[in-house]
């Protein structure tokens, strides 16, 4: 394995399990140029190095590294895995760290052999890992044109043609030919032809195979097929001297031959270009995912840029043999899309040839396949090709289950696409379409000018790579596309995930108040609920199901040979240029028409000044007012701003919240702490840069991302919005109703109470942010909002109350779960279903609230007894345990328990019990107020106050007091006195991390 002596020394036979890379960038240039396999592979995306260190930090290193030795699980072995995660904070140019990607290597022991490393961290006796047969260093050759290389090519295709069950069935009933394919000769043909025939396939019937080449074209123009010479190469044929101009086409063919393949589908060569109403592109374009799904193999010039590449490299041989562990999507940088929709895969990168199909992912230095550790990205794609390439089968919502793959497929392709140096822009977005249209029937939604139905919003904040080299595409383009689509720019973009990791709490919405969304004269998909990561789960489950039935249904019709139905019509019995035109037109070919380019928005516009960062290549939104240190709002124009520090406004498209507790712990779910336990709350999101575009119309010029603003920073940025302070109701996606009246705190014997209807909405109407509240909630459910309630809503550790509301005639609404809104300030969300059909509330009916009165006591007597034990604990514990205090607690009947900070031992349980005990025995009163800040400190209580913001303005905080025990601030539900709590038993103490968690539960048949 070739490393440098830092990598050995410090890394690899280091005594620690972890630490920082090079701090220097002398040293690491040095490495770089040693070709240490660690230092080179992560220099890769780096650029000059000097800048990554010029900061202040005391740790000056850009990397750290951490080492483990993987556990043996069923058929794979242990081995050694090494990550280095990128150091925050370091800025080089428009780089950040934060950005960069984390970085793996997986160090496996040859068969036979132990680990060649010292590591303390690694047992050298551990069983060995069976690679398969690993070739010789000096068996490789000096280029991946070697004849080992073309050897390796060849088996790899006879071994897929005779043992590969599932490739061998995809291509068994295909019928599918290019309008145009390039007629390479056999490989026993005189090399190099004098002329490579362009075949009309709607003129001439000829049977595949085809193989296809997938190629950036550059700037550097090459020969193509256009008007002018289409007559001389469909019957001569093209001649070898300007094929000869790019190297791309000659190593093409000559693989294509090597293969025994006698025809080739190249796009410059294939569809006829530069027409000037683009007929042919036109035509052809939305066939491009059938001319991949059909071909025999794909070939993909990975390392080529333009018409000078070609796919062969010369190499050192030392460099392909297994010491660099690569991802192989990091090596296999060309077109996902072609990788997925290709059913043979050979990729030719600067050191190896690289092979997929849907049963194996292997390279020359590994061609019995990857190892499982290095395999799991190739098996999705594996997964994928295998069912997106079936006979026109189009499903809903395939998203999940093999991770995000048709997602990342989807981004990769685009940023693949765009990326791409094509001549006519309009080329990469038909190019796009290809993928489009196959990502669109697998996940059964529509796609308009680049975006997809689902989450709008969060596509919204697509980001150029280079704005430097970035343009505004051409005014005179066959296809005109909106600003706010990425098809709107020449340049490579970088599209955000339209799932977000932290839930979203706020998000713009249409003018009508619903998600935003497109108009379409007649979409293909009807309309598709939104996904979000909770639903994936069940979604891929049900996917998984209809994708085997239907394939199980097209084994059988080939077994008994009955004709199976594609996307489009059969080819046979029908005229070839006939055939051809009814493809072309058949309407699953195309995007679905939007009524209009524009999109309705409602949401909060910010002021503030767009600035770039001096000594940086990069910009940022300065919003007046906003001086939280840390708090950074980054700025993507998509073309480099002419101009410096002028003003600019931001449209807010979406925003999360982490809750943070004392100790600076995150929790996503409010609910999990108690309202005195909320030290801060981290905001973060997205949104776009706009410019006026007139008649209240707004244009969008780039994207923004802001993150790490804490409460005061985010109402600073809300008053950039013109949003008061006094009314925080303001800032929310819809205006629905004003602040829930919470009539249980008042009055807790109320059982029944008469209220008016605020709202009612639909389940699919909501923000993610609420839809996350309700994991069971789908189409069916609906819920509805009150003047006031009795329904308890969980939060503070206590279940909600369940029950009934009826209303005028015979409208019930059965209520199974109750939350606060996570938009609206003060709203009480009731979740549940209409029990009477079409009959629902409207705004205004006067209703009946019912609580099921039972439960309500077995959960009031949950959280007394709750109360009660964080009594016992500290009257008995608070001087005894280091640093104690009360943390928070849960009253779930299944899982009732009281956290402490501080390490409580096991043996004080008896203690804990009798003091619980004499509690619950003396009947103590549960008594509840309303006190202010000043009523805390008379007490000495000032440990208790809760912060202000989390209180209704004017109003004081709900405490609940046991009296003669101890008084906690608290807005849930409780027995008059201690005795009815009923036997409170306490089950056990654990402990982890410095804090205590003491569990119990109440014999409830009493």
């Amino acid at each position: 394995m070739r490393d440098c002596g830092f990598c050995r020394n410090n890394v690899l036979e280091s005594t620690r399990t972890w630490g920082y890379h090079h701090s220097d960038a002398v040293k690491f240039q040095t490495s770089i140029d040693q070709r240490c396999v660690f230092c080179a592979r992560l220099a890769e995306k780096l650029g000059p190095l000097q800048p990554w260190f010029d900061h202040q930090y005391q740790v000056k290193a850009l990397y750290r590294w951490t080492i483990r030795q993987t556990p043996r699980i069923r058929e794979t072995k242990s081995h050694v895995s090494v990550i280095f995660r990128p150091v925050p904070g370091r800025v080089s140019g428009d780089k950040r760290s934060e950005d960069l990607p984390e970085v793996g290597f997986e160090l496996f022991p040859e068969k036979g052999d132990s680990f060649h490393i010292s590591h303390p961290q690694v047992d050298t006796d551990s069983p060995k890992t069976d690679l398969g047969y690993i070739p010789k260093g000096s068996s490789f050759g000096t280029s991946t044109d070697s004849e080992p290389a073309q050897e390796q090519m060849r088996a790899w295709l006879a071994d897929c043609l005779a043992n590969h069950p599932k490739c061998a069935r995809r291509h068994a009933s295909r019928d599918f030919i290019p309008t145009r394919v390039l007629d390479v000769g056999l490989s026993s043909d005189p090399w190099p032809p004098s002329r490579v025939r362009v075949v009309e396939t709607t003129k001439e019937r000829i049977a595949g195979p085809y193989a296809t080449l997938s190629h950036c074209w550059g700037r550097s123009p090459f020969v193509t097929l256009g008007d002018e010479n289409a007559e001389e190469f469909t019957t001569k044929g093209v001649p070898w001297a300007p094929i000869q101009s790019n190297d791309n086409f000659v190593d093409a063919i000559l693989t294509t031959r090597r293969l025994g393949v006698r025809y080739l589908w190249i796009d410059s060569l294939c569809i006829v270009q530069q027409q000037k109403h683009g007929e042919d592109w036109e035509a052809e374009a939305p066939l491009m995912h059938q001319v991949y799904r059909n071909s025999f193999i794909n070939l993909a010039a990975t390392e080529s840029h333009d018409r000078s590449g070609g796919l062969f490299r010369d190499r050192d041989p030392v460099d392909v043999v297994p010491a660099q562990f690569l991802p192989l999507a990091e090596n296999a940088r060309f077109g996902r899309g072609e990788r997925m929709l290709s059913p043979r895969l050979l990729q030719f990168t600067k050191s190896q040839i690289f092979w997929d199909c849907a049963t194996l992912s292997a390279c020359e230095a590994l061609p019995a396949g990857l190892p499982p550790a290095l395999d799991a990205r190739a098996a999705s794609d594996r997964h994928w090709r295998e069912r997106l390439q079936g006979s026109g089968m189009t499903v809903r919502s395939l998203v999940g289950g093999a991770g995000d793959s048709l997602e990342a497929f989807w981004r990769a392709a685009v940023r693949s696409y765009t990326s791409c140096a094509l001549t006519n822009h309009d080329d990469k977005i038909k190019a796009a379409w290809g993928v489009a249209k196959l990502v669109r029937d697998a996940l059964g939604e529509e796609y308009a000018a680049g975006l997809w139905t689902n989450a709008v919003e969060e596509q919204l904040a697509w980001r150029v790579v280079d704005r430097k080299d970035a343009k505004r595409a051409p005014e005179d383009g066959r296809e005109k596309f909106p600003r706010w689509s990425w098809a709107a720019v020449v340049g490579e973009v970088d599209l955000p995930n339209r799932v977000p990791d932290v839930p979203r709490f706020y998000a713009v919405r249409g003018h009508d108040g619903r998600e935003v969304g497109f108009r379409f004269e007649k979409a293909l998909w009807g309309w598709v609920g939104r996904e979000t990561a909770a639903s994936w789960g069940e979604e891929f489950e049900d996917m998984n199901r209809r994708l085997g039935e239907a394939e199980l249904r097209m084994d059988k019709r080939r077994a008994a040979r009955v004709e199976t139905i594609p996307e489009e019509e059969p080819d046979v019995a029908l005229d070839v240029k006939a055939q051809a035109a009814k493809k072309a037109r058949h309407p699953s070919n195309f995007a679905s028409k939007l009524v209009s380019q524009e999109i309705a928005v409602q949401g909060h516009i910010c002021t503030g000044v767009l600035k770039s960062v001096p000594g940086e290549d990069r910009w940022v939104v300065i919003v007046d007012g906003l001086d939280q240190e840390g708090a950074v709002i980054e700025a993507y124009p998509d073309i480099e701003p002419t101009q410096d520090g002028v003003p600019v406004k931001v449209l807010l498209l979406a925003a999360s919240r982490l809750f943070v507790d004392e100790w600076d712990d995150e929790y996503v779910d409010r609910d999990y702490l108690e309202d005195d336990e909320i030290a801060d709350v981290k905001y973060s999101g997205t949104g776009i840069l706009i410019e006026d575009a007139g008649n209240s119309r707004f244009a969008r010029f780039g994207a923004v991302r802001f993150g790490q603003l804490r409460r005061e920073g985010w109402r600073q940025l809300r008053r950039a919005c013109g949003v008061r302070e006094e009314d925080s109701k303001q800032f929310q996606s819809k205006t629905m109703a004003a602040r829930t009246y919470l009539a249980f705190q008042h009055n807790a014997k109320l059982t029944t109470l008469k209220t008016v209807i605020s709202a009612v909405r639909p389940f699919a109407d909501l923000e993610d942010a609420n839809r996350q509240l309700f994991k069971d909630g789908t189409d069916a459910h609906h819920v509805v909002v009150t003047e006031q309630t009795i329904f308890h809503p969980q939060g503070g550790g206590q279940p909600s109350d369940v029950g009934t509301i009826t209303g005028p005639g015979a409208a019930s609404f059965a209520v199974s779960s109750v939350r606060m809104d996570a938009v609206r300030d003060g709203q009480v969300l009731h979740f549940g279903s209409f029990t009477s059909g079409e009959t629902k509330f409207a705004v205004g009916d006067e209703v009946t609230q019912e609580i099921d009165a039972e439960k309500r006591l077995l959960y009031s007597r949950y959280h007394t007894a709750g109360h009660v034990l964080g009594a016992a604990v500290r009257h008995l514990l608070e001087s005894e345990v280091e640093g104690f205090d009360e943390l928070k607690a849960s009253h779930f009947p299944d899982s009732a328990s009281c956290e402490f900070q501080g390490l409580i031992d096991g043996a004080n349980k008896a203690r804990i019990q009798e003091k619980v005990d004499a509690f619950v025995k003396a009947g103590m009163p549960v008594r509840v107020d309303f006190w202010d800040e000043e009523d805390f400190r008379k007490r000495g209580l000032e440990r208790l106050i809760p912060d202000r913001s989390l209180a209704p303005p004017g109003e004081k905080f709900r405490v609940v007091e046991i009296v003669g025990a101890e008084v906690y601030p608290c807005g849930g539900t409780h027995v008059d006195t201690t005795d009815l709590c009923g036997e409170t038993t306490v089950r056990k103490i654990s402990r982890s991390k410095g804090r205590s968690k003491v569990s119990y539960a109440l014999d409830v048949a009493k």
